[in-house]
């Protein structure tokens, strides 16, 4: 294991500590908290503090992402035997096209969620854990990644779509709703974007925690 490595897996792990329990806090606490306010303290606190936890929680995002590809290119992509158990197998087509669903999903699920499918959050995610199994069978038959490469290449795909939703679903939305109810307005809030955002982050979330007991390398 080199010195990298080892500094680029407790960064990964620090941040993803400060991601996810930024989400816990909204989940837990300030969901609950806010439901409990009124206007004229809703117009005083909410500017206040949600400026500052939505600034932990998207930069423990993005670098949650950005260590974890950088753990990719150190364990996987550096080490043709651990991604594709032989180290004089060259890269093949399988193998960047699955590389590239990995960190292109994202518009896929946009595409998904923006259609007819998104107004019906159990048909989507229902579609979404096909497309899930057939991403992990096109992994393992026919790009002949290693058990570890394709669990932790399913992880990382589950990882970019959080992060995506992080950045360009949920943080706009909530910069709207913070200039709202600053200014005393009631939020023109898209409940079913909002939630389908988080909606997935958590099913990703419980779907990546279940693969991330696996060592990198």
């Amino acid at each position: 294991m080199s010195g990298l490595d080892q500094l680029f897996r407790w960064l990964h792990i620090f941040a993803g500590i400060l991601w996810i329990g930024m989400l816990y806090f909204f989940n837990f606490v300030n969901g609950p908290f806010a439901g409990t306010l009124d206007a004229d303290s809703k117009k005083k606190v909410v500017p206040e503090l949600m400026p500052r936890a939505l600034f932990w929680f998207r930069w423990g995002a993005a670098y949650t992402w950005l260590t974890g590809v950088l753990l990719l290119g150190i364990v996987f992509y550096s080490n043709r035997a651990v991604l594709l158990g032989d180290p004089h197998r060259n890269w093949e087509l399988s193998t960047i096209v699955m590389v590239a669903v990995t960190f292109l999903a994202p518009f896929l699920y946009d595409i998904l969620a923006k259609s007819g499918l998104g107004k019906n959050i159990k048909v989507l995610a229902t579609v979404g854990f096909v497309l899930i199994a057939v991403f992990l069978y096109l992994m393992a038959d026919w790009a002949k990644f290693e058990y570890r490469a394709y669990l932790i290449h399913t992880g990382s795909m589950f990882g970019t779509i959080m992060a995506f939703n992080v950045w360009f679903r949920i943080w706009p939305s909530q910069k709207k709703i913070i200039t709202a109810v600053k200014n005393g307005e009631a939020p023109a809030y898209s409940y079913s974007r909002a939630h389908q955002a988080l909606t997935w982050l958590r099913a990703a979330r419980k779907s990546r925690s279940k693969g991330g007991a696996v060592r990198l390398g």
